[in-house]
């Protein structure tokens, strides 16, 4: 389950992913008067076709080898673009994968 919450603007939003089996299209109908009665946009997507992602790293690697070890067991339904990240030592991890690395140069300054 993977939980999202965007705080960017005067509306909350709430993402949430979940993986369900249905054996048959109008249970469809289920999800549909369930979010239609609380004001919810929903959708469905297949999980045989894998979502193309870039990966975006910073300080903490253990994270990107996380990831990158899912991903290299399939456990992860996706396909990584490519890495980017601001610090240069990230292109081993990308490279032992087979995926771009980008590095990114940040100015200290540019940091609020």
């Amino acid at each position: 389950m993977v939980h999202r919450i965007d705080l960017s603007s005067e509306v909350i939003t709430y993402v949430q992913r979940l993986i369900v089996t249905l054996s048959c299209n109008d249970r469809m109908g289920i999800f549909a008067a369930v979010g239609e009665s609380f004001g919810m946009q929903w959708a469905t997507h297949d999980v045989s076709i894998k979502s193309s992602v870039l990966l975006m790293a910073s300080k903490c690697g253990h994270c990107l080898n996380k990831l990158l070890y899912r991903y290299r067991v399939g456990v992860l339904a996706i396909e990584i673009a490519a890495i980017v990240s601001n610090h240069r030592d990230f292109y081993r991890p990308a490279a032992a994968n087979n995926v771009t690395f980008h590095y990114l140069s940040v100015n200290p300054n540019w940091l609020v």
